[in-house]
């Protein structure tokens, strides 16, 4: 009895493994951007590329339906001076906004810069902050924000990724947020 047990449980635990490592992606293509990103296929995902006098902006987003605050987000806009700079700008727009709004939850938990696995070089800051909705609610929201860069065409633009979620739930959802990161390749 005691290894059919220990065998159910070891199936249990393999068959778990092996759905959690086969999630199935959904590729999404910034064409005139000139790059590619992963989604879990369960995922809404919205992408628009818009002319702006001689290049064009792309914005994506995307968000999974029974988690609300769970939200994914990429910028691309020119021009980008390279991540660490372009961070150091963001940086100061969170923090003057957050004291402006006198936001209690601001916390920086940690900041640094990376190579993603194609070698791009990146910066990030992960941080807490108090996201007011429509109805004036407050919710404790956990952001980890990178910028990278990449040239396109002879022209270096900026790509900005927000990767949120309530505060409670940000374990629940920071493993998949790196592999949406991690996903993106350059062309």
């Amino acid at each position: 009895m005691k290894k059919v047990t220990l065998m159910i449980v070891v199936a249990t635990m393999m068959t778990g493994l092996c759905s959690a490592q086969d999630t199935e992606t959904t590729t999404y293509f910034g064409e005139k951007n000139g790059f590619e990103i992963d989604f879990p296929s369960d995922w809404g995902v919205s992408l628009v590329e818009t002319k702006v006098m001689f290049a064009y902006n792309t914005t994506l987003i995307g968000v999974i339906g029974d988690t609300p605050g769970a939200v994914v987000q990429l910028r691309v806009t020119y021009p980008c001076k390279n991540p660490k700079s372009d961070m150091k700008s963001w940086l100061s727009i969170f923090e003057k906004g957050a004291k402006k709004s006198k936001d209690p939850k601001f916390l920086i938990h940690s900041q640094g810069e990376g190579s993603t696995p194609g070698g791009k070089e990146f910066s990030y800051v992960d941080y807490t902050y108090i996201l007011v909705g429509e109805d004036g609610q407050g919710t404790i929201t956990r952001r980890k924000f990178y910028v990278t860069c990449n040239s396109i065409k002879g022209t270096r633009f900026s790509f900005a990724f927000f990767f949120e979620t309530n505060e409670q739930d940000w374990d629940k959802f920071k493993t998949i947020y790196e592999n949406i990161f991690n996903s993106v390749t350059y062309k």
